[in-house]
């Protein structure tokens, strides 16, 4: 799907473009809330010039993750990849599949879920800020690095004090819909409602593309709420509960201090 059928985010689309089009290896940091939509920006964005991809495994320990990029190598170089031993050594199978890449274009890389690739001990980001150093800024590539917890992305990437600090060239942090795209995207999935419904919407669901892609057409906006967010069955009845699972190792803590706040 080309970029201009994805609604509204042209701020974004255009950074992202800019990026892929600029003369110059770029490292792009993206992060946001879980749901907000940023793999779907950027695959739409950048679509089929997308030459690896991985996305984090959740929970995943080391040997899970480095298994993960050895099948999705293997997906993408079309030969027999075998488990990289270390991530020192598997930057180094990537790095001869990408010099093998017979194209004058800019290499495209995009690394999904960036906290949950960096398991315990694992030294990925420190392998991942040598691969940048020693061969992606001086070969053309665009690399986008993404995750939904923002303060690990903000503190481990855009402010490493290692060997990713400073190395940065464009950031994106990607917000909800405004009022104005949340109306496009209805209008976009044939729903009907005037602009007080769009702000009774959009005060209990926000701006979460994810969420309004749930809406029924055949349905009025109150049916929709009632049906997502108080059906036994609703998407969106334990949804709270599943974002602070995925964000944090201690949801509870979390969780308990929302209620407490939420209490007064």
């Amino acid at each position: 799907m080309p970029a201009s059928s994805v609604i509204g985010r042209e701020a974004p689309k255009k950074l992202l473009e800019e990026s892929l089009n600029s003369p110059k290896s770029e490292l792009m940091v993206v992060y946001g809330r879980r749901r907000v939509g940023k793999t779907f920006l950027i695959k739409h964005v950048l679509g089929k010039r997308i030459d690896f991809e991985m996305t984090g495994i959740e929970n995943g320990d080391l040997q899970d993750q480095l298994q993960n990029f050895a099948n999705k190598l293997e997906e993408f170089s079309g030969k027999e990849i075998a488990k990289p031993k270390s991530w020192m050594q598997a930057f180094g199978v990537l790095k001869k599949y990408l010099a093998s890449l017979n194209t004058k274009k800019k290499k495209v890389l995009f690394l999904d879920e960036l906290p949950w690739i960096d398991t315990h001990k694992s030294k990925f980001l420190g392998m991942l800020g040598h691969f940048w150093n020693d061969w992606a800024i001086y070969n053309h590539v665009l690399l986008v690095v993404c995750g939904s917890a923002a303060s690990w992305m903000i503190n481990h990437v855009l402010n490493d004090k290692g060997s990713l600090h400073n190395r940065t060239t464009q950031y994106l942090p990607l917000q909800p819909f405004t009022l104005l795209e949340t109306e496009q995207f209805l209008k976009a999935k044939n729903i009907q409602a005037n602009r007080y419904q769009v702000v009774q919407l959009y005060m209990a669901l926000g701006g979460i593309p994810y969420y309004l892609d749930l809406l029924k057409p055949q349905q009025s906006i109150p049916q929709n709420i009632d049906r997502l967010c108080f059906d036994i069955n609703g998407f969106l009845r334990d949804e709270f509960r599943r974002l602070y699972k995925s964000l944090f190792e201690k949801a509870e803590n979390h969780i308990l201090v929302v209620k407490a706040l939420a209490s007064k």
